[in-house]
């Protein structure tokens, strides 16, 4: 599955990020703008996800909003995001 995300945030602007994920027997291959990375990641509540990112931890909050975008929270840094499935041409935002 290949993915575009348009993430957007008041202190670093938009940027545009190009995710792969492929299942295996072990779990997800994950590719970021073409770079293999390490993630595991848990859903640990309701819309609330814990990801460990090549090393790093961080606990995300996601709500959907009416107009298909995510809004993500970590810490005391908010994102939206626009997911597109690059495979269907369609918008794909969804929640765990």
């Amino acid at each position: 599955m290949r993915y575009e995300v348009q993430l957007a945030s008041s202190n670093s602007g938009e940027k545009n990020r190009v995710v792969e994920l492929e299942r295996r027997a072990s779990g997800w291959r994950v590719t970021l703008d073409g770079r293999a990375v390490a993630v595991d990641a848990v859903e640990i509540a309701p819309n609330t996800l814990s990801l460990l990112l090549d090393g790093q931890s961080f606990e995300i909050r996601v709500t959907p909003s009416p107009d298909g975008k995510l809004n993500l929270h970590t810490g005391k840094q908010e994102f939206i995001a626009e997911v597109i499935d690059l495979e269907h041409g369609a918008v794909a935002a969804t929640v765990a």
